[in-house]
């Protein structure tokens, strides 16, 4: 994949995410960059994310999905999901989760890179630290500073 970006005029994100829609409900695939962080540790900003249609794959508990939630359109995992809606929460979130209908699932994350590196979100080292981490849920905010402090201390040596 060419992870080159083009210097270009913004458009409304309303616009872009109508018109993403529109491509998977016609089979295509669809890639965007991650904008913020709530997805870390498994995906950051600037990670490029390659989206497939909802309708094409199944929408199960562990899935990354891009859906319109009671939060606004957002790119985060389901941690729970019924017959019509689903729970979503980043996993960079100790507490916050979010509502959408499944209906609301734009699409469902197929692939990712990061630096042009793919990055195997399905592989069975990455679910068993997925699987961990919603464990470790109400711990994130510590480990975060952990890890946090141990990177600032490995710079200043």
């Amino acid at each position: 994949m060419n992870d080159l970006r083009k210097k270009s005029d913004p458009i409304p994100n309303e616009l872009f995410f109508q018109e993403a829609k529109e491509l998977l409900g016609e089979g295509k695939k669809v890639s965007l960059y991650v904008q913020g962080n709530s997805m870390r540790p498994f995906l950051r900003n600037g990670d490029k994310v390659l989206l497939s249609s909802a309708s094409s794959r199944r929408i199960k508990k562990g899935a990354i999905v891009l859906a319109r939630s009671s939060m606004g359109i957002v790119l985060h995992r389901i941690v729970r999901v019924d017959a019509n809606n689903c729970l979503l929460a980043g996993d960079a979130h100790s507490k916050q989760i979010e509502k959408a209908s499944i209906a609301d699932v734009i699409g469902i994350v197929v692939g990712a890179h990061r630096y042009g590196k793919e990055i195997r979100l399905n592989s069975l080292h990455k679910r068993f630290l997925s699987f961990l981490w919603r464990i470790l849920r109400p711990l994130r905010g510590v480990v975060f500073k952990c890890c946090d402090v141990f990177h600032i201390n490995k710079i200043k040596k």
